[in-house]
């Protein structure tokens, strides 16, 4: 019989001991003891088992239907490398049962009798809640951070992610894109250049996304109300609002400034630049 094998590893896991290069040799010599010849190794990288919407596991099953009747066996070292879904897990192995493979585990054994389809079926379902108990513990402890004012997810344009001296997650402001902030955030706060004149400028002068891209006028727009730059962390999913325990990159009075701006609340704004910020495309010049 010719089987496939199918290894896995998230990103946590690529630095812990679950390697792929275990996972492959443990799965090779399942083979050589059940007398499976491996047709193919199918190896995802850097993959959440949440769901089937992986590279290497959707390869993996077009390889096996297109295959059918060469293929008898999916090997993998433990149930939680296919799927961490149990309704995903079920879909999957009835399909392949579909074209006559069975799912092999190292660590576990799936008979295919009525006692071990129960058995398999429990064995996905205690995947399931695995995964989304860590799950809910990683989500305690980012909100945990939070309400501390630390900030445990990635980090905004104009910041970097980094270690405190507790070794706790902070931010601190990117040298190269915070001061061109700063520069946006106080030239739009004198309500005389309108958001794209603004980020024209400051593309200009170098403020670029952390891939080298320039900045939409949406994102710019978005940029611009985000609390993160005055030094606030809010999560509004779960009424968080926390003052961070990091350095802003522009203090309260000009964020707050910039968002009179934009509501248009200034009294005696020039009708010239309300016509401007609501009809970008009837600019008379970039105001600089």
């Amino acid at each position: 019989m010719k089987a496939v094998i199918y290894t896995r590893v998230s990103t946590e896991e690529q630095t812990k001991n679950l390697s792929l290069d275990l996972q492959r040799r443990e799965c090779q010599a399942h083979c050589q003891r059940n007398g499976f010849d491996v047709d193919r190794i199918f190896e995802e990288r850097g993959e959440s088992a949440k769901t089937t919407d992986r590279p290497e596991f959707q390869a993996m099953l077009d390889y096996c239907s297109r295959n059918k009747g060469k293929i008898g066996a999916v090997v993998v070292y433990h149930t939680n490398r296919f799927a961490r879904d149990a309704r995903d897990h079920l879909n999957v192995t009835f399909t392949l049962g579909g074209s006559g493979i069975r799912l092999h585990s190292v660590q576990e054994r799936l008979e295919d009798t009525a006692a071990g389809r129960f058995i398999q079926t429990m064995l996905a379902g205690a995947n399931q809640l695995d995964n989304e108990q860590r799950a809910d513990r990683c989500k305690a402890g980012m909100r945990a951070a939070v309400e501390k004012g630390r900030w445990p997810f990635p980090a905004p344009l104009g910041f970097c992610n980094e270690r405190n001296d507790r070794k706790e997650a902070t931010l601190v402001p990117d040298v190269k894109r915070a001061p061109l902030i700063e520069e946006a955030f106080r030239l739009y706060a004198t309500g005389l250049h309108s958001k794209q004149d603004v980020l024209n400028k400051v593309t200009s002068m170098g403020l670029t996304t952390a891939e080298g891209a320039k900045l939409t006028l949406y994102d710019f727009s978005k940029m611009l109300r985000r609390p993160i730059y005055a030094g606030w962390i809010v999560v509004e999913k779960w009424g968080l609002k926390v003052r961070g325990s990091f350095e802003p990159i522009v203090s309260q009075d000009l964020y707050d400034r910039v968002q009179l701006v934009a509501d248009d609340r200034r009294p005696n704004r020039p009708k010239r630049y309300r016509r401007r910020e609501s009809n970008p495309h009837a600019l008379a010049g970039t105001g600089f």
